[in-house]
């Protein structure tokens, strides 16, 4: 959003930042983010299903974990 950057501009920040919109939070909502908080992963099953939610970085070992569990 242009109201954003021009924020940024004025106050740089050194994170990275995300704008979505209510449908974004919604999504969020929807796969359990209760957090409301990003980087958050989830690991859905072959019968659609959410099996795994994760909250901040995920390295690919603790993916591999993951996804032989339920693979």
């Amino acid at each position: 959003s242009a109201a954003v950057s021009a924020f940024l501009k004025d106050n740089p920040i050194s994170y990275p930042v995300t704008v979505g919109d209510q449908a974004l939070f919604s999504l969020m909502d929807e796969f359990g983010d209760t957090l409301g908080a990003l980087p958050f992963s989830v690991l859905i099953d072959r019968q659609g299903l959410v099996v795994e939610r994760h909250w901040g970085e995920l390295t690919q070992a603790q993916l591999d974990e993951l996804l032989e569990t339920y693979l």
